[in-house]
């Protein structure tokens, strides 16, 4: 994660949306590849609206040490039906994840990933990913949650998915919402000699919103309503107009907003 970000803030000049039709290759945190892949085909981020599968990788994106919340249950939104979790619960066309946040739940939100493909070279693309960040905080006196928005931004081989060298640049703009709340500031991940950041290194990049004012802090005296709509439905949006800088120079940009899969979060 790269330290110091201010709200961002998008300069510079437009680029050139390139075309697609790679594939985008990212996963579920915490599942086998082919679980990882139904999860990800199966959950829309509304009920009813579907999006693109995508191919999963054995390899997520946290570092090892990174934590890791997984579904305590899941939401059936069309019934108002909580379900343990489990896998069929899991693979529910319309399910929300229900995340009760603990000191020992918490962190990345596993199965909340999703990426989009901003373009390529013909030899490499670039990618985008939009993923949730919570965990507990009783700083103000009542046990409650802090929610951030998180991302990730990468070169891949189309060759070889399994290689991410350095991109040039990349400039990356997200933030959390909450259904019926809060909208947070956008957010900058920035690498690259283009954006001002640090130098862009292989591999996949990634960034927590968590400085002042740009996460969203829940108290546990609000309850916990596991129903869409709610305050407790939360889920990262990417800016329009996000880009990278392939390796070979080559610019890629993206148009219109883009989010991670919805989920409930709650004080545990």
């Amino acid at each position: 994660m790269f330290d110091g970000k201010a709200a961002k803030s998008r300069s510079g000049p437009v680029l050139a949306l390139l075309a697609v039709g790679a594939t985008i290759v990212c996963t579920a945190f915490g599942a086998s590849a082919a679980l990882a892949a139904g999860n990800v085909a199966a959950s829309p981020v509304t009920p009813g609206a579907g999006y693109p599968a995508v191919t999963a990788v054995t390899s997520a994106i946290a570092p090892p040490s990174a934590a890791v919340a997984v579904p305590s249950a899941y939401l059936n939104p069309e019934t108002g039906v909580v379900t343990p979790a489990t896998r069929e619960s899991r693979l529910s066309s319309s399910a929300f994840p229900v995340y009760y946040i603990t000191s020992t739940n918490k962190g990345y939100l596993s199965g909340i990933h999703r990426c989009r493909l901003i373009g390529n070279d013909g030899i490499n693309q670039g990618v985008e990913c939009a993923d949730l960040y919570a965990v507990p905080d009783s700083s103000d006196g009542f046990p409650g949650v802090d929610v951030s928005a998180a991302a990730e931004g990468f070169c891949q081989n189309l060759g070889n998915t399994s290689d991410y060298p350095a991109c040039q640049a990349i400039d990356i703009g997200f933030q959390a919402a909450q259904a019926g709340g809060t909208i947070t500031p956008f957010w900058g991940l920035f690498c690259g000699a283009a954006t001002g950041g640090p130098n862009c290194t292989t591999g996949r990049q990634s960034e927590i919103a968590d400085g002042a004012g740009a996460y969203i802090h829940q108290d546990s005296i609000t309850g916990c309503v596991a129903q869409p709509g709610t305050v407790n439905e939360y889920w990262t949006t990417l800016e329009s107009g996000d880009s990278i800088q392939l390796p070979s120079g080559t610019q890629v940009a993206v148009g219109g907003n883009w989010s991670s899969q919805h989920a409930i979060v709650c004080p545990g």
